[in-house]
């Protein structure tokens, strides 16, 4: 949920995430940084459904790139041995990105939109 945090709101970056930087999880499902993060997850799932439902390859496309590149930095599988890095997030910004520009581009297209804007 932190990194999810900093893909959104990007203004709170630091230049140390050391050890006590981000506090434990003590009481796991009082706290509310646990509804954050099944939040978080939830969210990426609602996003690959619908992405499935709807066959939009691009959303499919955005959403794998900011999955995929996210996985090793996660400490899921092995321990990197960073807390939280800014540094983990580069490919997964680029992902987010292209799965803003696939929904906008579906959102403009069914709102009856069909000119394209070319820069």
């Amino acid at each position: 949920a932190k990194y999810a945090q900093l893909m959104v709101f990007p203004w709170t970056l630091s230049w140390d995430y050391s050890y006590d930087a981000l506090p434990d999880l003590a009481s796991h499902w009082r706290d509310v940084r646990v509804l954050a993060i099944l939040t978080a997850y939830l969210g990426v799932c609602a996003m690959a459904a619908w992405g499935f439902a709807k066959r939009s390859r691009p959303v499919l496309l955005g959403l794998s790139n900011v999955v995929i590149p996210f996985v090793p930095a996660s400490n899921l599988f092995f321990v990197v041995g960073v807390t939280v890095g800014e540094r983990l997030l580069y490919p997964c910004n680029v992902g987010a990105a292209m799965v803003l520009a696939a929904m906008g581009s579906r959102a403009s297209r069914a709102a009856g939109g069909g000119r394209r804007l070319l820069l």
